[in-house]
């Protein structure tokens, strides 16, 4: 009978920290919402209310909370520049 081999990696040596992040510092201070005039502080009360909504509609529906971390980034995806804001959400 053929050995099977197990890969092993060891992520243990990993540090992600605010201060060691790959992402260039202009792709993460202007937000597409901002090019359309709506201040930091009226956007983050957006998205916060947005995690809250499908938050509480997954623990409505009994849905596991992967499957509302998936709905979540689908629907934050749909809507953010990385995914085509130039298209309506709504088509």
């Amino acid at each position: 009978m053929a050995e099977v081999k197990t890969l092993v990696r060891d992520f243990s040596s990993v540090i992600i920290t605010l201060e060691n992040i790959h992402i260039p510092e202009e792709k993460l201070s202007a937000t597409p919402s901002m090019h359309d005039a709506l201040n930091s502080e009226t956007e983050t009360d957006l998205r916060i209310l947005g995690c809250e909504l499908i938050q509480t509609s997954g623990i409505l529906l009994k849905l596991p909370q992967v499957c509302i971390a998936n709905m979540a980034a689908v629907i934050f995806c749909a809507i953010s520049a990385d995914c085509g804001s130039d298209r309506n959400v709504a088509e």
